[in-house]
């Protein structure tokens, strides 16, 4: 879907047959991975709890997509960094994230907002939404 601004928008959601503390620890375990060979660095720059609520602020390095294409041109490289903000709520059972780049701007800009929630005792949902905004072309 596009909106006024070009902006492509997607939007999914799924659900885990796994309870929401199993599902909220495992996304904060999911780096370093092997499976996820593109994710360079990943560092926590702040990290606090307020109102019973854990909000996290990571920057995360990964290897650019555009490489591929660069190193046929023979042009240098540069990672692609994202800074990955997070509100765990264990009251509602609920943990909020938003992505997005902070680099290659010039190329595009791309937003997601994760939130998981708890269904069941067994069953957490993820709702997903990515926009994603081309700034050349």
């Amino acid at each position: 879907m596009a909106n006024d601004e070009g902006a492509r928008v997607f939007e999914h959601s799924t659900s885990f047959d796994r309870p929401w503390g199993e599902v909220s620890s495992a996304f904060f375990d999911r780096y370093p991975n092997p499976n996820a060979g593109h994710v360079m660095t990943v560092d926590t720059v702040e990290q606090y709890v307020k109102d019973g609520k854990l909000y996290t602020t990571r920057l995360i390095q990964k290897a650019s997509t555009l490489d591929r294409f660069t190193s046929f041109l023979r042009l240098p490289t540069k990672p692609v960094f994202v800074t990955e903000t997070s509100v765990v709520d264990p009251l509602s059972e609920q943990l909020s994230v938003k992505q997005e780049n902070i680099n290659h701007t010039k190329f595009g800009k791309c937003v997601e907002s994760l939130q998981y929630r708890k269904e069941n005792i067994r069953e957490t949902i993820l709702e997903r939404r990515a926009t994603i905004t081309a700034t050349i072309g």
